[in-house]
């Protein structure tokens, strides 16, 4: 045969092969675009914020007709001098601590009893949920239709020997009245959260303490509390963070009164920029706001964190 007819032509290489480094091409930007949408919000939500730490540096007042002036951290050390914001981080604070105090205990006690198969408790947990589907606001407007001096809370108080209260009206009830209202809110929350995590724990170290002779409270203290910690910090995380920037159930209820008795961070926060039209001392209560938020969101993180490590 001849040379010509014995030289064999190169094999071809696949269509696959050929247009694999396409697709992977097309596969390398594929992260970056599913990206896009986070970094968009996130974008979005970091320009406003930097706009509010650079208004909390400046001398804005919304009604003024002279440009904004860079004043530093003057408006910082006129929160510092101001006795009216430290009795607004008082309020906030002791609005959370004595929220916390009470709906964690309470949310677990309600936790641990809808914890069992009954139908007379599978009605009771469909109930619990209901404040939770009313916005705050009309839940707010109703207890407070309720607590009027000639409303059903006085009656009932009434029938029973006790004076007509004044619920919101009153130095000594404005913030309990609020709080009680907190609480018929957002206990369920911290209810369905825990219980949850009750139906998630191991049935084996609570089957082997049971042999072991330990009582229900010893198995309780000993082995539930320490397993549901993790999801008792969500719960104080969340409930931490709505009750340092309250606003909607106290200012459909007392809008920071009687006497700034209920004037929390964020009510004045309101008041500054809306009210008074002073925005670049209503940033620096937000910027404020914001720290004290991020510090407790950090250290409950944290400790989230180590229970999840055991």
């Amino acid at each position: 045969m001849s040379s010509v007819s014995s030289i064999e032509a190169p094999p071809t290489a696949p269509a696959a092969q050929i247009e694999a480094p396409v697709a992977r091409g097309g596969e390398r930007w594929l992260p970056y675009l599913l990206i896009l949408p986070a970094l968009a919000i996130l974008i979005s939500l970091i320009i406003p914020f930097l706009i509010g730490v650079y208004w909390s540096l400046t001398d804005y007042k919304l009604t003024s007709t002279l440009p904004k002036q860079f004043v530093g951290l003057r408006n910082y050390q006129t929160l510092l001098q101001d006795a009216a914001f430290w009795n607004s981080v008082r309020v906030t604070l002791t609005y959370v601590v004595i929220a916390l105090l009470i709906e964690l205990p309470l949310g677990l006690a309600v936790a641990v009893m809808l914890n069992r198969d009954h139908p007379v408790v599978r009605f009771f947990r469909a109930v619990m949920i209901l404040p939770l589907m009313m916005p705050p606001v009309v839940g707010a407007l109703m207890w407070k239709s309720m607590m009027t001096p000639d409303g059903i809370l006085n009656y009932l108080l009434g029938m029973i020997g006790i004076g007509p209260l004044q619920w919101l009206g009153s130095v000594q009830l404005a913030l309990p009245s609020i709080l009680l209202i907190d609480i018929w809110l957002y206990t369920p929350f911290a209810a369905l959260v825990l219980l949850a995590g009750l139906q998630a724990l191991p049935k084996e170290p609570f089957e082997a303490a049971r042999v072991d002779g330990a009582s229900p409270w010893v198995a309780f203290r000993t082995l539930t509390i320490p397993m549901l910690l993790p999801f008792l910090i969500i719960v104080g995380a969340f409930r931490g963070i709505d009750s340092l920037k309250i606003f909607d159930l106290i200012y459909a209820t007392t809008q920071g009164g009687p006497v700034d008795v209920t004037n929390t961070l964020a009510i004045t926060t309101y008041f500054q920029a809306i009210r008074w039209t002073n925005f670049g001392t209503a940033m620096s209560y937000a910027i404020v706001l914001w720290a004290m938020c991020y510090i407790l969101a950090f250290i409950l993180i944290r400790r989230w964190r180590k229970a999840m490590q055991g």
